[in-house]
């Protein structure tokens, strides 16, 4: 069975080469707007949060998410950098992601996403909000 956990600050460093695997393709994806270096010194700050989801028998991770939480006007985001992994795809997982945001105080999660991430995506709830574009100066 598959369980969803938290890992602090001073935790990042025992569990980095472990859940690197699962972020650093995000990272890729963002064509150079999320470096990994970039986003394992915000874990480390305490910034941004590492969220795992790991086998309860074997404790083996197979997933990771980073997510910055922040408050808006109306919300308290749960903004996802970076995913991958056995997440999403599992609802028990989901379901115990979403539990664990609401204790960090979320009110919503947001995030990215390519097309096909969305249609996934929708399955579980989510709605396209807006698309994000770029114009480099």
């Amino acid at each position: 069975m598959l369980e969803v956990g938290w890992i602090p600050e001073e935790g990042i460093e025992t569990f980095w080469s472990e859940v690197e695997p699962f972020i650093s393709r995000s990272c890729e994806e963002s064509l150079g707007d999320l470096p990994l270096i970039e986003l394992k010194e915000k874990l480390l700050v305490g910034e941004w949060t590492l969220i795992v989801v790991y086998e309860l028998d074997t404790a083996k991770i197979e997933g990771a998410v980073v997510v910055h939480i922040y408050d808006r006007v109306n919300d308290k985001v749960a903004f996802v950098t970076a995913i991958g992994g056995l997440f999403i795809t599992n609802e028990h997982s989901f379901e115990r992601l979403k539990e664990l945001l609401r204790v960090f105080g979320a009110t919503c999660i947001e995030g990215n996403v390519r097309d096909s991430v969305l249609k996934l995506l929708s399955k579980l709830g989510f709605e396209k909000k807006s698309t994000t574009i770029k114009y480099t100066l």
